[in-house]
């Protein structure tokens, strides 16, 4: 595994992407997964990797999307590749069920800048860890606005009453947060792959992809776990509301298993879904 903070560089990039419906209220999927991937290699050795899988697995397309590999065993060496890279992935995982009027994130928008906030949140302490200014960009979304959103946060660090205590402002290169398609920057095949690993881990189609549970399994080393390696739950993997998460683990248990107990992660996430199919 790739050793956090065993090299420094002048900026931290990151890419964002989701899988889900946000919807809420039962009017979408029930998960809203939004994924982020810090690239803690040298530069370009990401960008390098996931051109390297696309020619492998999808020579064909023009940009690397993981939904779309034909052929688990592809799939899975596409993921495999992903994992051993120098990455921390960070995630929001949303259950949208929970969140109905008049709830002030009962609408589309404001749920995916709800889960955008707490990824920024905890990327910011990784940042501030390594001691590189987060620089991020999001896949294009109708959810989000790069300009609004650099608005909404020079408010909020700049009003103290209203900015998030735990946010690392120091290290939140707000300038350089952008919106982009996939076909304009190769690196969020990296966040899509992520947010579709979880997702299906979260929410799985056995009927559509039996081996979907696979990928999760896969890419959660890459999960942070704190400045001080102190475990993913609420580091790496963050459930929201937060005053559901105690109930959304124990809803499921392959992922209360791997959240608190990671070495067993590889034969009981597979094993307990599998005895519900």
């Amino acid at each position: 595994m790739f050793c956090y903070g065993s090299r420094m560089s002048d900026v931290l990039e990151a890419v964002i992407d989701e899988s889900g419906d946000a919807g809420t209220g039962g009017k979408g999927t029930r998960w809203l997964v939004i994924a982020l991937v810090a690239d803690l290699g040298e530069r370009g050795e990401l960008p390098s990797l996931l051109e390297s899988i696309r020619s492998e697995v999808q020579r064909a397309k023009r940009h690397l999307h993981f939904t779309e590999i034909k052929g688990v065993a592809k799939k899975i060496s596409a993921y495999q590749q992903l994992a051993n890279a120098p990455i921390a992935t960070i995630l929001v995982a949303i259950d949208t069920i929970a969140i109905t009027p008049p709830s002030g994130l009962a609408g589309r928008g404001r749920l995916y800048s709800y889960g955008l906030m707490l990824l920024l949140e905890r990327a910011s302490q990784l940042a501030a860890s390594l001691e590189r200014p987060l620089a991020v960009t999001i896949e294009k979304s109708p959810y989000v606005q790069a300009e609004q959103l650099r608005a909404m946060l020079h408010q909020l660090r700049d009003d103290p009453r209203r900015s998030r205590s735990s946010m690392q402002w120091d290290w939140v290169d707000i300038s350089g947060i952008r919106t982009q398609a996939k076909a304009a920057d190769p690196r969020l095949g990296a966040a899509d792959a992520a947010s579709h690993a979880f997702f299906r881990a979260l929410e799985p189609n056995f009927a559509n992809e039996p081996t979907a549970l696979m990928y999760a399994d896969i890419l959660h080393p890459t999960l942070w776990r704190g400045i001080g390696g102190e475990g993913i739950n609420g580091r790496g993997f963050i459930f929201a509301p937060a005053s559901r998460a105690r109930r959304m683990i124990a809803e499921h248990e392959a992922l209360q298993v791997w959240l608190i107990d990671e070495k067993q992660v590889a034969p009981l996430l597979w094993h307990h879904y599998a005895r519900r199919r």
